[in-house]
């Protein structure tokens, strides 16, 4: 279990003394699968840990020799992976490629240009893996695939196929929907996603209803949460040709 000791240690050594990053692969492992599958576990829980004490902003701490260390956000969140990536090489359950999903997602807020892109790529993957692992059963994971697939169609160069993506997105959140039906933000979402695609549509039935399915997402997210902004955007959908 030298790897499970190292995990622990390297967590609360880095709080201690701020080591950044990774000190054990998952390829280091000799062990049997039991000692495997605990350690995948343990890597994610950690990784959990470390996800969900992020600060929104860059930290300084003290060595052991007292010298200050600046800690940014990408860091934390490439560390998170870092975890994950050993949780799902040594578990591989719906759970880890969720969890690495979401730290993924999170960190494409950090991210520039094609780094961007592919990382949203492989949010989308970690999602759908975490979705076939569960057997649907993992209602997040909808909301979340669309979420990014809207992001990437916003982020993608020429050659991607914005439509598909955005009626991809549509088909995940409207799943999500039928489960989560008060979740406003995801109504919003799912508004923005017939926003966008109604751009390619020519003059049509089909665009007419893009149009009316746009309005009463947003128009149900406002009523949700009563935020300005969505008045606004209800107003623009109307503008629309």
């Amino acid at each position: 279990m030298d790897l499970l000791n190292s995990l622990r240690s390297w967590y609360w050594g880095f709080r201690r003394s701020v080591r950044i990053g990774m000190p054990v692969r998952s390829s280091d492992v000799d062990s049997s699968l039991d000692d495997r599958i605990e350690i995948g576990i343990e890597a994610a829980d950690l990784g959990i840990v470390l996800f969900e004490n992020l600060p929104d902003s860059t930290e300084i701490y003290f060595n052991e020799a007292g010298e200050p260390i600046e800690y940014s956000l990408e860091s934390k969140l490439r560390d998170a992976l870092s975890l994950f990536d050993i949780a799902v090489k040594l578990n591989g359950d719906a759970d880890c490629y969720y969890w690495r999903g979401v730290v993924r997602l999170e960190l494409c807020d950090e991210l520039d240009n094609q780094e961007e892109i592919d990382n949203y790529v492989q949010v989308i993957d970690d999602l759908t893996k975490s979705i076939e692992l569960s057997h649907g059963t993992k209602t997040h994971s909808y909301y979340l695939r669309g979420f990014a697939r809207i992001n990437l169609a916003d982020e993608a160069p020429i050659g991607y196929d914005v439509q598909a993506l955005l009626r991809e997105a549509i088909d995940d959140l409207t799943l999500y929907l039928t489960k989560e039906k008060k979740d406003y933000e995801a109504h919003n979402w799912l508004g923005q996603a017939y926003k966008r695609l109604i751009e390619f549509l020519p003059p049509s039935q089909e665009r007419d209803e893009m149009k009316n399915r746009a309005l009463f997402h947003k128009q149900k997210a406002y009523d949700g949460t009563k935020e300005n902004y969505l008045l606004e955007q209800i107003e623009e959908i109307k503008e629309l040709d």
